[in-house]
């Protein structure tokens, strides 16, 4: 997938410039480029598009600025077979207690409120994994439960 793609980016002071994201990938590596206004350019690399834009989400917030897209979205999660089915260009958007089913290309465009840092949106996949446990767990012992009390009340 070598294309190119213009985007919002979001800086500290809540100004939006469009920036040019370039993707280029040679053998086993994927490498996207962002190039900004007055010339500035950062770049990220990784093993598929989710891990680049990740990387290079990481140099962008060193300057206080923040891609407005997918890949960028608190909610946005990569699993290892989407990675590998989509070389990571698409990724699911988590939902709280549900388990992962909507997907979307990481280089859509999305709004400031739902972009986050690289921080938030691993932190964010922490809290939907703890509570998809504790709800697993719950709907477990509620089915023993109602097991129990079926062969109780039935006998």
């Amino acid at each position: 997938m070598d294309k190119n793609v213009t985007l919002d980016v979001l800086d500290e002071a809540g100004g939006r410039e469009p920036w040019d994201f370039r993707c280029t990938q040679s053998e086993d590596r994927f490498y996207v480029t962002a190039c900004g206004p007055a010339g500035v350019e950062r770049q990220g690399a990784g093993d598929d598009w989710f891990d680049a834009l990740r990387e290079l989400r990481l140099v962008l917030e060193g300057d206080g600025l923040r891609p407005l897209c997918v890949g960028a979205m608190v909610n946005a999660h990569q699993s290892g077979m989407l990675a590998g089915s989509s070389e990571g260009s698409v990724a699911y958007l988590l939902r709280r207690r549900h388990p992962p089913k909507e997907v979307a290309r990481i280089f859509d465009r999305a709004s400031a409120e739902d972009t986050g840092t690289v921080a938030e949106q691993e932190a964010f996949f922490e809290a939907w994994a703890t509570e998809r446990r504790r709800y697993r767990l719950v709907g477990a012992a509620t089915g023993l439960f109602r097991e129990y009390w079926h062969r109780l009340r039935y006998r």
